[in-house]
């Protein structure tokens, strides 16, 4: 993740983001802990579909919340994000 980040300044980005299943509490918490926030943006539901190993289509569906992190510093408001 450090790296994602650091390219991302490194390109003029102000933020980053990323999707997190609504239940998947210990991701949740260590996005929080790196400085993520809720976005604000509500659930969101993300789908697709893969090839397993057999060869076999397989769909999955996940809800979702977005979390962004404002780069260069921790301390802002989700109210900060326009």
């Amino acid at each position: 993740m450090d790296a994602v980040e650091d390219l991302a300044k490194e390109q003029g980005y102000s933020r980053v983001g990323l999707g997190v299943g609504s239940d998947d509490f210990r991701a949740r918490s260590l996005y929080e802990h790196r400085g993520y926030k809720d976005s604000g943006f509500g659930e969101y539901r993300e789908s697709g579909s893969y090839v397993d190993k057999d060869g076999q289509q397989q769909s999955w569906e996940e809800i979702c919340v977005y979390l962004i992190k404002k780069l260069g510093y921790q301390n802002w408001d989700v109210g900060d994000l326009g």
